[in-house]
């Protein structure tokens, strides 16, 4: 299932329904049992995952894909971009 609703996915995964990407801040509550959510995948959560981003030069001076790259340049660093 895919949505954005973060206790809609909770209460899929505390009903055994699956598994689900949540916050840590969002496990602890005080209405689910103890065990009843447990991480797992610890290897793949939180690891670090590259970005590309590929803009033809034509393309880079539309006003949509310039603020999206200025958004996106202090999370990725001087890249060059």
């Amino acid at each position: 299932m895919v949505t954005r609703h973060i206790h809609l996915i909770r209460q899929f995964a505390i009903a055994g329904l699956g598994i689900a990407l949540v916050p840590d801040a969002m496990v602890p509550d005080p209405g689910v049992a103890e065990g009843a959510l447990v991480p797992v995948l610890p290897e793949l959560i939180g690891r670090e995952v590259g970005v590309r981003i590929v803009v033809p030069a034509v393309l880079s001076e539309i006003p949509r894909i310039k603020a999206l790259i200025e958004l996106l340049k202090p999370f990725l660093g001087d890249l060059g971009l």
